[in-house]
């Protein structure tokens, strides 16, 4: 799509610095973003105090501190009782929902923006916001399938990568570029979306930005072994009943238990569930050292030797609490602990950790 395309942009695009940042400083980036979609990108001096009232069809860009009050923005937008919202996209710079409430302020749950298209850009070399505090987010969407969000994370960005902040290392014209053409892209699929009408988020650019991102930070637990139940996604109808009048804390408990109840056969498979720390899994005729190739696979550790250490508890009653307890290492060469707990001579219960700790703890 040309510059000229986009004349007819159906959206005010406003911009939402950091903390403690001058404007001035995102001029390059603002510019070459200008210049891809021929619009005026408006600043937005906001306030802790204030929310922004869009009265236009508009699309929110916040940096750092900036990009969290564009969601709070963004979610007030969305509580209106009114038929048409009028924020129709965010994209976040080096910023994060905090959906799951891991950083020391309130959260912004991704499941209550569900239907607003959000992109966020991370940097791994981030030390502002660390990217194994970001990836809780990520790990959020994946797992529950939160549409519409869409994550690009660059692995040599820092917090000011593409931005012109006194003390920093200048921007590359590169760095710019590369930015403002992931955040067109976005505007432009928005773009068609609008002018089409259409409730399909088809997004083509954006997935094509975000894709290696999203193959590589995501996991599908559930093809971590063949003929296997997965009890996280087992009740969907129940959840969707029970979140009606339960807390979350209950229907997850409700997960834990009918998991804790099934008995693995040959006729009906393995059982699995996870959770933040840990995956668990009981299984049929599955030896120790074929579990954990399986697991080093599924991490993609196909061309190393076995990275696990393995504790082996004893067959008796009271090591299933022990089981349930024990949280699986992870250091920073990439070495585990696997918790093996055979109970019987074809049933094996194992714990390894949640494949997101390896991101989260060594970034």
């Amino acid at each position: 799509m040309t510059m000229k395309q986009l004349v007819g942009l159906a959206f005010q695009i406003f911009f939402y610095r950091g903390s403690h940042v001058r404007y001035d400083a995102y001029t390059p980036l603002l510019d070459a973003i200008s210049l891809r979609i021929n619009t005026t990108v408006s600043v937005y001096n906001y306030s802790m105090c204030h929310r922004h009232a869009c009265q236009e069809p508009s699309i929110l860009i916040g940096h750092s501190f900036g990009g969290y009050f564009s969601l709070l923005d963004a979610l007030r937008d969305a509580n209106k009782n009114e038929e048409q919202d009028n924020i129709k996209g965010v994209v976040l710079l080096n910023s994060h929902c905090n959906s799951m409430g891991k950083a020391p302020y309130p959260r912004v749950p991704q499941e209550k923006l569900s239907s607003l298209p959000v992109l966020t850009l991370l940097g791994s070399k981030d030390s502002r916001l660390p990217l194994r505090t970001a990836l809780w987010d990520i790990m959020e969407m994946k797992e529950k399938m939160i549409p519409n969000k869409f994550y690009r994370i660059d692995p040599r960005g820092g917090h000011f990568t593409g931005i012109a902040v006194a003390g920093q290392p200048a921007p590359t014209t590169q760095e710019v570029d590369t930015m403002a053409s992931v955040i067109s892209d976005f505007i432009i699929d928005l773009q068609e979306k609008e002018k089409n009408k259409t409730s399909s988020l088809s997004f083509p650019r954006t997935h094509r930005n975000t894709q290696y991102t999203h193959a590589n930070y995501t996991y599908s637990f559930f093809s971590l072994l063949p003929n296997t139940i997965d009890f996280n996604w087992s009740l969907n109808i129940y959840d969707m009943l029970s979140k009606i009048v339960l807390l979350p804390e209950l229907w997850n408990t409700l997960h834990y238990s009918l998991f804790l109840m099934f008995k693995p056969t040959p006729q009906h498979g393995n059982g699995m569930f996870h959770d933040d720390d840990s995956i668990y899994l009981k299984t049929v005729n599955i030896p120790p050292e074929e579990m954990i190739k399986a697991y080093e696979a599924f991490l993609g550790m196909t061309d190393t030797a076995p990275r696990a250490s393995v504790v082996t508890l004893p067959t008796v009653h009271p090591s299933i609490l022990l089981w349930l307890g024990w949280k699986p290492s992870v250091k920073k060469n990439g070495l585990y602990q696997a918790i093996v707990l055979p109970i019987n001579n074809n049933t094996v219960y194992y714990k390894f950790p949640n494949p997101y700790r390896f991101q989260r703890e060594n970034v």
